[in-house]
């Protein structure tokens, strides 16, 4: 049996022990032990000390299973420096151990042909159960390892040559990363992973930055979500799991503070020119700032250096702007690296406060609160969720003027409400940030709520539409962004819990339609909308949609209805518009900042009754008015707007 008596300093990776099939060195023996049926006991010189022994065996046969590695993690996963490996007999022993909490792994490694297991005897490490240690005395564990899978494949670059010495990640089919199963391709391009259970898992190539070869995702996918599981069931080798990967390109820079002193830890975040995460990579700034990131497919980019709270600093993108939509691009070429992506981050501050049920001021746990700028544009990377005692902090914010809104708890009927306990945010109060301090007390006690509950359908039979989306505003027009719902199968929606107010709906048909949006009663504007109050604790039923075309417009006072369908929402280029006159009328739309400035005219002239649309270009007209904008559609009966974001 091996003994660990090193003491657990902490190490680096939680992934320890496996590379090809080499195993740890074996610790010292230090004591004798002795495996009987009441459980292990330590006999050794001196007083008792805390520690973890086992026996792995063969599942089915019970035979021992020597030279198994054992690996040890502390009660965060952090992994914990161990020799231990089981001897002929099957049996381990790690000790000493300060008291506490750790997780165990048995990890034989890939030409052993068994399958990893954590106590108590599961593969996932979101399955795991701590192991509780005590002050003196040994805790006694069995494992029974089964045989498995094993998944093969190789791996070439974009001119067909081997690619060598690329790193192989799994992942289960519903995404957990699997930390103890990897592996690399060898001088050939060659690569074998497992053992594994059967299941379905997806594959991921994650070359070094230095070969300038995209990651991918089997079978040719560059995100995770995409993937193609691979199957496998048994102890066969499931071959042909072939990666052929592109060549692509860097980014690299320095990201200091104002002052220019380098920020170090700093996560770097890329983002596509639609505004879209690429997770596939990941980069932290090192000891002097600098950081690179990729590979990337030939393309352009907006890159963020991403702070935590705990930094202190505004997550800010490389042009010097906390706005995607003013963020400056970065165009990343193949084989070479786009450098000088430099960044600097401004000293931020903080808002903070405790969310709470207003019944019982008992705290809740895993609220969101969000913030929004002065002018009610939300900032999505500067919210955060409530701890165990309903306490949140937002930020790092930029020196400015904020509101903050907290989500509801559906799970208690509470409803959302912006800061100082109001519903809309044109009533809350905004919270002044300082750089480098913390705005406190800025407290929500959460108050039950309501609900509204409809169908929607479409006209020809009425037949269920699914796929709606219902919004909700308030009477004064205010979109309230905190609530929303889609129709089911059966057209079925329900909304809430909301606040106890009185709102409009709205039915947005699916994208791609021809059915048109329309207010709640069958009506096209909110003018002409009927209010439903809310009241706590019920919920108003009834509040059903029969969605027109073209064709059955709803007439007598209808404002016609302005549906915007944009590729994508935020665009840098395209906007595609299109709306329905009920009758002839005058038309006038236009494009307005944030201030009302009236910054483009796209149509002023008579037209008739029916469907009209356009494509309009915003790229031109991005830098006088990126961010977000308004389009007025203007009618003989009235006035209906639509939000659109440009990006620039």
């Amino acid at each position: 049996m091996s003994i660990d008596n090193r003491g657990s300093a902490p190490s680096d990776a939680e992934s320890v022990g496996r590379t090809g099939s080499s195993e740890k060195g074996r610790g010292p023996r230090s004591c004798r032990v002795l495996w009987a049926v009441a459980g292990l006991m330590v006999l050794a010189g001196g007083a008792e000390a805390g520690g973890i022994a086992g026996l792995v065996t063969a599942n089915g046969t019970g035979a021992p299973l020597e030279g198994i590695d054992i690996d040890l993690f502390d009660q965060d996963f952090n992994s914990i420096a161990t020799s231990a490996v089981t001897d002929a007999d099957g049996t381990f022993l790690i000790s000493p151990l300060n008291a506490g909490n750790y997780y165990v792994r048995v990890d034989p490694n890939a030409d052993q042909g068994y399958v990893d297991e954590y106590y108590p005897g599961v593969f996932l490490k979101s399955l795991a159960a701590p192991v509780v240690v005590p002050v003196s005395g040994t805790v006694p564990l069995t494992f029974q390892l089964d045989l498995g899978a094993k998944i093969s494949g190789v791996m070439v670059d974009g001119n067909s040559v081997p690619a060598v010495n690329v790193d192989l990640d799994i992942y289960t089919a519903g995404g957990e990363f699997i930390p103890s199963v990897n592996t690399a391709t060898d001088a050939s391009g060659a690569y074998v992973l497992g053992a594994l259970p059967p299941g379905g898992y997806v594959i991921g190539a994650d070359p070094d930055l230095v070969s300038f070869l995209i990651p991918e995702f089997y079978d040719n996918h560059l995100d995770q979500a995409s993937a193609d599981p691979v199957n496998v069931s048994g102890t066969a080798t499931f071959g042909g799991i072939d990666f052929g990967l592109a060549f692509g390109g860097t980014v690299s820079g320095v990201v200091t503070d104002l002052s220019g002193t380098p920020l170090v830890g700093i996560d770097i975040d890329v983002f596509d020119s639609a505004g879209v995460f690429y997770s596939v990579v990941d980069a932290m700034t090192d000891a002097t700032g600098a950081y690179e990131i990729g590979v990337l497919p030939p393309g352009t980019y907006y890159v963020q250096a991403d702070a935590s709270i705990l930094d202190g600093y505004v997550d800010t993108y490389f042009g010097g702007t906390t706005e995607f939509a003013l963020a400056t691009p970065v165009v990343v070429g193949t084989g070479a690296t786009t450098a000088g992506v430099d960044i600097q981050m401004p000293l931020g501050g903080t808002i903070s406060g405790v969310v709470t049920n207003a019944s019982n001021g008992q705290p809740i746990a895993g609220i969101r609160v969000s913030v929004f700028d002065d002018l009610g544009s939300i900032l999505p990377w500067a919210g955060a969720s409530t701890d165990a005692s309903g306490a949140y902090t937002v930020g790092a914010l930029p020196a400015g003027s904020f509101y903050v809104r907290s989500a509801g708890d559906p799970s208690q009927g509470l409803a959302y409400e912006y800061w100082p306990n109001v519903t809309f945010r044109v009533d809350a109060s905004l919270v002044a940030v300082t750089a480098g301090t913390d705005s406190p007390g800025r407290n929500f006690a959460l108050d039950q709520g309501g609900y509204i509950e409809g169908y929607v359908y479409a006209p020809s039979q009425p037949t269920p539409l699914p796929g709606a989306d219902l919004d909700l505003y308030g009477t004064s027009g205010e979109f309230v962004g905190a609530v929303d719902a889609g129709t089911d199968a059966n057209g079925y929606y329900r909304l809430g819990p909301i606040p106890v107010e009185t709102f409009l709906v709205q039915a947005e048909p699916p994208v791609g339609s021809s059915y048109v949006s329309q207010y709640y009663d069958h009506v096209a504007s909110q003018g002409d909308a009927t209010e439903i109050p809310v009241s706590a604790g019920s919920t108003v039923s009834g509040i059903d949609f029969d969605l027109g075309t073209a064709a059955n417009v709803p007439e007598g006072g209808a404002l016609a209805s302005l549906h915007l369908a944009l590729a994508p929402n935020p665009t840098r280029d395209l906007a595609h518009v299109s709306y329905v006159l009920p009758e002839a009328s005058h038309v006038t739309l236009t494009l307005h900042d944030v201030t009302g400035r009236r910054i483009a005219t796209w149509v002023d002239e008579d037209q008739s009754a029916g469907v009209h649309s356009l494509d309009v270009t915003v790229s031109d007209i991005a830098a006088d008015v990126s961010g977000v904008a308004f389009v007025r559609f203007q009618t003989a009966e009235g006035t209906v707007s639509g939000r659109l974001t440009i990006l620039r």
